[in-house]
């Protein structure tokens, strides 16, 4: 049943994350702790899943909403060689996913009861960004997760970018920072699973479906929804696996 039940989720989580521009890691960590299989050992199967959806996310938002170098480069420059060295470390993470899990549901509230719309967009200076990257990227590595459910959140709330318009950094930064923890984890020595040729196929599928959506059709406001709706299920998955 596993065979037919897994790609269906991965595909409507890759569907779901991939509509706010994310590459849905966090969710597929989920999926696989729900149907037993152990998420720690899949970490690098999540990250090579972030890839592609990340990809397609970025080509879409961007195609939609222009590039942002002053954003996106400080980011990757602070945050890419952190990822690498995560993907590489052995996880213990119990106290990380507990402070990350019950920051991501915070962050979902106060997405979910912020009504108020941005007049004014405030530019971060580049070093802030480039710490910023360099914390998002080492949690990134650790946790087999793209960083962009840390990094929409702050976006909006800072006023750094409109709800839909960020989605156009963060897709690149997760797949910047996915591939780097991907090849850390690799050359530590993880493998991918047998059956991951079906697990990419099934997630193209859902983020092709769901970040042509996101950039073409969704408003700011069911964007804002469901992306507070992804970090709800991205924190949970941390705090309860």
């Amino acid at each position: 049943m596993n065979d037919i039940l897994l790609p269906l989720l991965l595909a409507i989580a890759a569907a779901l994350y991939s509509a706010v521009g994310h590459g849905g890691a966090s969710g597929y960590l989920a999926v696989f702790a729900l149907l037993g299989l152990a998420p720690a050992s899949l970490r690098p199967a999540a990250l090579a899943l972030n890839v592609a959806v990340a990809s397609l996310a970025s080509v879409q938002y961007i195609r939609r909403f222009g590039s942002f170098p002053k954003l996106l480069w400080p980011l990757l420059a602070g945050s890419v060689p952190p990822a690498f060295i995560g993907g590489r470390l052995p996880v213990d993470a119990t106290l990380i996913k507990l402070l990350i899990g019950t920051t991501l549901v915070t962050a979902a509230v106060r997405l979910l009861t912020a009504h108020r719309e941005v007049t004014h967009l405030r530019e971060p200076a580049a070093w802030i960004l480039f710490l910023l990257g360099m914390v998002l990227g080492l949690l990134s590595g650790l946790t087999g997760i793209g960083g962009g459910v840390f990094l929409s959140p702050i976006f909006i709330l800072m006023s750094w970018a409109l709800v839909r318009e960020s989605s156009a950094v963060v897709a690149p930064f997760i797949l910047a920072n996915s591939l780097s923890g991907l090849i850390g984890a690799l050359s530590s020595g993880a493998q991918l699973p047998n059956q991951f040729g079906w697990w990419l196929l099934a997630v193209i599928i859902g983020g092709f479906a769901g970040s042509t959506w996101g950039a073409r059709h969704g408003s700011p406001l069911l964007v804002n929804a469901v992306l507070a709706l992804v970090l709800v299920i991205a924190g949970v998955k941390l705090l309860l696996t």
